[in-house]
């Protein structure tokens, strides 16, 4: 369901699927078919799940659908995680689709869900996962699509949220083994200049500290003119 496309026909079945009782099967016959109205409405209606298959249903609408699904399907995983602690749903076969959502075009996306990874159980297997992306953007970066309109603004929009996303993570790690890897794609970043980027790095810097791997880094941004990149420098007295 597009917003700018809804007409009065689709407001008016909206409206009575909203106001609709849906028993838990019923909402996931409705993610298997075709309606896309009906599916945000159904995704939004799911109170709990238990069932592996009903989670591999769920999870696999986050990636490759409608916006306005993608956004339900989004807010209702951060609820489930975060608030219901549903535990089928962290499982490691669903870490991808949560790292490509990550790099979705929808903020709201990327939002929702970085929320609820910081509590998935194995966090080194998730941040691996989320390096493996930053890799795979530069790669992208390097070998660009000339058809891709705005190809180097989506480029650094999926960077922000990859590397906003590892400060989320490395907010719960006691010590990071991958230092020299994590290193190498911040410097990659902080060539591109943008001081929301930039922003992230000296997050994620304060966060594991003074190591030697990232000496560097930290000399080239932490005389940054930006407010929100110098205030992980300043000193406290």
């Amino acid at each position: 369901m597009k917003v700018i496309n809804l007409d009065k026909d689709i407001f008016e079945k909206a409206f009575k699927l909203c106001n609709k009782e849906y028993k838990m099967q019923e909402i996931f016959d409705v993610l298997t078919q075709n309606d896309d109205v009906e599916k945000q409405i159904a995704i939004l209606k799911l109170e709990n799940l238990h069932a592996v298959a009903q989670a591999n249903l769920l999870v696999s609408h986050l990636t490759g659908q409608d916006g306005p699904i993608r956004e339900a399907v989004a807010i209702k995983l951060r609820e489930l995680i975060l608030e219901k602690n549903c535990s089928v749903l962290d499982d490691e076969g669903f870490y991808p689709v949560y790292v490509d959502a990550v790099c979705d075009v929808n903020p709201n996306i990327c939002r929702f869900v970085i929320e609820f990874l910081p509590i998935l159980k194995n966090q080194n297997y998730l941040l691996n996962f989320l390096l493996k992306k930053l890799e795979d953007i530069f790669f992208r970066i390097d070998n660009p699509d000339k058809n891709q309109k705005n190809f180097l603004t989506v480029r650094l929009f999926n960077l922000y949220w990859c590397f906003e996303a590892v400060g989320a993570l490395l907010e719960k790690f006691d010590k990071f083994e991958q230092n020299k890897r994590l290193a190498e794609l911040m410097k990659r970043a902080i060539s591109f200049g943008d001081y929301t980027i930039d922003e992230k790095i000296a997050k994620i810097l304060k966060l594991l500290g003074n190591l030697d791997e990232y000496s560097g880094i930290a000399d080239s941004i932490q005389n940054s003119c930006n407010f929100y990149v110098k205030r992980y420098f300043e000193r406290v007295e």
